[in-house]
């Protein structure tokens, strides 16, 4: 048998190349095969389900305070770059404390390191790692408080 044209040593089909080197292959028929596989194989998995996500106003905040505040770490006061939205962390969370979703006040910038550990990790641990996590306490239970005291002066 002769070897594979583009020099593996494997022995060759009649189209030059090994099992191996079929995607170097450049022929026309080689080419409609491949791209009738690419086509079958999204029929396949594309179900068209229109999911409906309502939008928050979120992203404009977000936007918005990474446009004008500084991009430095609430915690360790170090720059944060290249600044995402994953950067930003909703002191007081989006699910308990829904009035207080797009609250300014309520998002504060983490690296990202910081931000997985805020989710990972209790108050007690965080506290003895670095003296900026007491300033996020702080503000996490003025944030709490100022919530409560809201609800509790709205009429039901």
């Amino acid at each position: 048998m002769k070897p594979c044209l583009c020099g593996c040593g494997l022995p060759r089909f009649s189209n030059g190349y090994s099992i191996r080197c079929q995607f170097k292959r450049v022929d026309s028929k080689y080419l409609q095969s491949q791209e009738k596989n690419t086509k079958r194989k999204l029929n396949q998995f594309s179900t068209h389900v229109k999911s409906k996500v309502k939008p928050t106003g979120e992203k404009l905040l977000f936007q918005t305070l990474i446009s004008t505040r500084m991009n430095i770490s609430f915690i360790t006061g170090i720059p944060i770059a290249p600044m995402t939205h994953f950067n930003c962390h909703h002191c007081l969370s989006k699910q308990n404390y829904p009035a207080f979703r797009l609250l300014d006040r309520n998002i504060v910038f983490l690296s990202n390191d910081e931000h997985i550990l805020i989710h990972a990790a209790g108050w007690e641990h965080l506290l003895s790692l670095h003296p900026g996590w007491a300033k996020l306490k702080m503000l996490y239970d003025e944030l709490k408080e100022e919530y409560y005291k809201k609800s509790r002066s709205e009429p039901a």
